[in-house]
């Protein structure tokens, strides 16, 4: 294919001035400003920004279907441990390995921010919790974590 044929197929921008009212599922054309840029609405996600309350090993962050945007671990303890998210209501067994992300090791005293390059989604719910391994899953009850979470 030419490029003159991929541009007669490219999609085109529209420029508007009234914002269209839209309901659930309805297509629209794009939109631009007046200088031709693509508009794009970021905060249209509607996520959920989770804050920590009191340092823990583990936190069951939502118990039900979604998406993991981002996550942040706080080691407030005085080891290190590898954090993981898992597609769970609850803490998974030791041994596992179906983490959402690969673990991320994060210092004692030290902050690890994950921002994933595409949302994660769960089905069963979202759990994050410390380990004291790598490879596998080893549930580290002594941890002292403050977890942060962007999901929907």
């Amino acid at each position: 294919m030419g490029l003159d044929a991929l541009f007669k197929q490219a999609p085109s921008a529209l420029y508007e001035t009234t914002e269209p009212s839209l309901a659930p599922n309805e297509r629209h054309d794009l939109r631009c400003d007046d200088t031709g840029r693509l508009l794009v609405n970021q905060l249209a996600v509607g996520t959920t920004f989770h804050s920590p309350g009191v340092a823990a090993a583990e936190k069951t962050v939502k118990s039900s279907a979604g998406r993991l945007y981002m996550f942040a671990v706080t080691n407030a303890g005085g080891a290190d441990v590898y954090v993981s998210a898992f597609d769970a209501a609850a803490r998974p067994s030791n041994g596992s390995t179906s983490e959402l992300a690969p673990p991320v090791k994060v210092p004692a005293g030290g902050t690890a921010w994950i921002e994933l390059p595409r949302p994660r989604e769960f089905s069963a719910g979202l759990y994050i919790g410390a380990s004291s391994t790598a490879n596998a899953f080893t549930y580290s009850s002594g941890a002292s974590l403050r977890i942060y979470a962007e999901y929907s």
